[in-house]
This record gives structure tokens, C-alpha cells and sequence, in this order.
């Protein structure tokens, strides 16, 4: 059998290096944006980015400073369905206590 395309009885082997394939990336086009308010405590806004955005302690301090700072703040970018999703897993988790304000946003290009 020639080596150089596959058939049923031979399968192909993705491994091969020398293939020219292309992969599609999706890039992130939405942004989970924090907003600050006055009840709202840092601790929750470091638990919420970590537990629900998968930042690092690092990351979810600078996202913090940044809502303290500028009155909102860019936590993390997914693709759409998600970043809904992780949102609402944030309001959920505030609803009880905090008047949080987490929206999904249009990143800009």
C-alpha cells in the first residue's frame, strides 16, 4: 500500500509531523467585568475571581485594585457562553449577601 494517503484499511496518522494542517483558535471575545460598590467586601471579589474565573491569588489582587481604583474592572475574557455562565455562577454567589454587579462585555478589537 503507498504510504502518502489513508484509506480504510489504513488509518491516518495524526502524529505525523510533516502535515501542514492549521488549527482554529478561538479567541476570547468576551470580557466578565466586575463593578464596584460600597458593600460589597474585597475578600468576596478575590473568592469569586478564583473560584469561579480560575485566576491565581496574584491576578484575582490586581483585579480587586483595579475595581477599587476605576470603578470596575476586566476579571477575565471567554468565549461568550461561557463567560455568561461564569458570571452567573458570580451573582449567584453574591445574591445572598452583596449587591454585586458583574456584566459580559464585547471585547474591543
Amino acid at each position: 500500500m503507498s504510504g502518502d494517503k489513508p484509506t480504510s484499511k489504513q488509518p491516518r496518522d495524526d502524529t505525523d509531523q510533516s502535515d501542514t494542517e492549521t488549527a482554529t483558535v478561538i479567541a476570547p471575545g468576551w470580557a466578565v467585568v466586575f463593578h464596584d460598590d460600597p458593600e460589597t467586601p474585597e475578600d468576596f471579589i478575590l473568592h469569586a475571581a478564583m473560584r469561579h474565573l480560575g485566576l491565581d491569588i496574584d491576578a484575582a489582587r490586581a483585579v480587586a485594585a483595579a475595581l477599587g481604583r476605576e470603578g470596575r474592572a476586566v476579571a477575565a475574557k471567554f468565549p461568550k457562553s461561557v463567560a455568561q455562565q461564569r458570571a452567573e455562577g458570580i451573582l449567584a454567589a453574591a445574591r445572598p449577601k452583596y449587591p454585586l454587579r458583574v456584566t459580559v462585555e464585547p471585547v474591543e478589537p
